[in-house]
């Protein structure tokens, strides 16, 4: 049964569509603090995030909120997409970043830099949803256990690591003219966009969860 925090969080994320900027009363923090571990947060730029978990043998059910409490447009690097079976760029709400980081591993919806050893024709940038002043977005994303690393590039995911601490990261820049994004189809992009100029908001750890082992 899920917990009151990851309730309200995911309560929230099925009631209105996902990544869109309408004002949403937040969750009570009384409740987000019995989340499965304690209720995770950081801020910066006036901005906040605010994280809860619900994790079961087989699956993780992550539920955060983003709130600009800023005076200037921000734009959320939430959306990552992947190619799909057509060969252009497929997004899906529960997709994120899976990357080994040390001895732990970020979920991330974020930009992540191209590996200094590797060349690229064109870095991968994640969608954008708008957060106007005073407006907050919620998600949740369900991620089966073990996780699998997934990043936009083919980097191997360290052969020793079968459990890790798990944080999660997100990536937003505060947008002195909000013209800077470009419609895609159905979403916004800002690209090019160098990773080095996000702002990234971290929480965390989450736990220690089962990692799937790297293919051979």
């Amino acid at each position: 049964m899920l917990n009151n925090g990851i309730l309200a969080l995911a309560a929230a994320a099925f009631a209105v569509p996902c990544c869109q900027t309408a004002e949403r009363k937040p969750p009570e923090m009384s409740s987000m603090q019995n989340a499965q571990p304690a209720a995770m947060s950081a801020t910066a730029q006036d901005c906040d995030l605010r994280v809860a978990i619900q994790a079961s043998p087989t699956s993780l059910l992550l539920g955060y909120e983003f709130r600009n409490r800023s005076n200037k447009t921000a734009f959320v690097f939430n959306v990552v997409h992947r190619v799909g079976p057509s060969g252009g760029p497929e997004a899906d709400a529960n997709l994120v970043y899976v990357e080994p980081s040390g001895g732990s591993v970020i979920l991330g919806k974020k930009i992540i830099p191209v590996p200094r050893r590797m060349r690229v024709e064109k870095p991968d940038v994640p969608y954008v949803t708008r957060v106007e002043p005073g407006q907050a977005i919620v998600e949740k994303i369900n991620l089966m256990l073990p996780l699998r690393i997934f990043t936009p590039y083919d980097e191997p995911a360290p052969t020793a690591l079968s459990e890790a601490a798990v944080y999660f990261e997100l990536g937003f820049f505060l947008a002195p003219d909000p013209s800077v994004a470009e419609q895609a189809g159905a979403y916004l992009v800002v690209d090019p966009f160098p990773a080095e100029k996000q702002v990234i908001l971290r929480a965390g750890p989450l736990g220690r969860f089962p990692i799937q082992p790297a293919q051979r």
